[in-house]
């Protein structure tokens, strides 16, 4: 009888030998979890922000007067241009041809 009471206690220990392990390596990958998408969000900021710098470039580039307005005086500019009915009709056109919605045709995901 004391045999089996000593099996049942070495098993027990072993069981919650296995739990302790189980729970620190679920702590752990759940920190490795929390690293990646903190890494993940970082990275998308870095795009957008690389985005947002390559196109407000681009539109210095196309009308480098702008360089001299103040924020609300080209927040002022963009606003009039936004209302150009020949602007919108552009946008829309190459909206419609870009390589964005290529893709998303080619690999059947249209919207």
């Amino acid at each position: 009888m004391g045999e089996k009471r000593n099996l049942k206690k070495q098993s027990l220990e072993k069981l919650r030998q296995n739990l302790e392990q189980t729970e620190h390596q679920i702590e752990v990958e759940e920190r490795r979890l929390n690293l990646s998408k903190q890494q993940m969000k970082v990275a998308k900021r870095k795009a957008r922000n690389h985005s947002l710098i390559v196109r407000g470039a681009e539109v210095e580039k196309a009308f480098p007067e702008v360089k001299v307005l103040t924020e609300e005086e080209f927040r002022a500019f963009l606003k009039c241009i936004a209302h150009m009915k020949s602007v919108h009709e552009m946008l829309e056109r190459a909206v419609r041809h870009s390589e964005y919605n290529r893709s998303l045709a080619s690999s059947g995901k249209e919207q």
